[in-house]
């Protein structure tokens, strides 16, 4: 089934099946390699970020709320994105971004769209745009032991 589907069945059966107080984020997306055009539904999770082969940056904003806590949530399925060659979407979790260094300080979302923008400006393969901002995320962390989870999912179209 298309993303919408599959999201509105997810949140009755975790609105029926998770602890008070519980709820998860998702983004959901289904790309199609032959018409490059990406669909999606994304229900409260960090907004993806789509990189042009211009240079231009935009956000996949949510579509919905947080899975899990309304059972008539109002889930819409986000515009279908085109992909042209040289065009990146890169999906994170908050585990990046609310890293923090010994000293406190938060490296947050300005320094992750910077390591980005900088790996897809090099020409960097997908794999080589998520090494590159897991290195420099380390490299601010200086040795702190991370909150949370570090996931990442780059896709590059060529």
């Amino acid at each position: 089934p298309d993303p919408l589907t599959v999201v509105r069945g997810l949140n009755q059966s975790l609105v029926r099946d998770m602890p008070p107080n519980a709820f998860m984020t998702l983004f959901l997306g289904l790309l199609d390699p032959v018409e490059r055009t990406l669909t999606f539904v994304s229900a409260g999770h960090n907004p993806p970020f789509v990189l042009r082969g211009d240079g231009s940056m935009e956000e996949l904003r949510p579509t919905g709320p947080l899975l899990g806590v309304l059972q008539s949530a109002p889930y819409e399925q986000g515009p279908t994105l085109e992909l042209g060659a040289g065009d990146v979407v890169m999906l994170y979790t908050d585990g990046i971004f609310e890293a923090q260094d010994v000293d406190d300080v938060m490296w947050g979302e300005e320094r992750l769209r910077e390591s980005i923008q900088q790996r897809v400006g090099s020409g960097a393969a997908a794999r080589g745009i998520v090494d590159g901002v897991v290195e420099d995320l380390f490299q601010f962390v200086r040795g702190r032991p991370l909150d949370d989870d570090v996931t990442a999912l780059v896709v590059r179209a060529v």
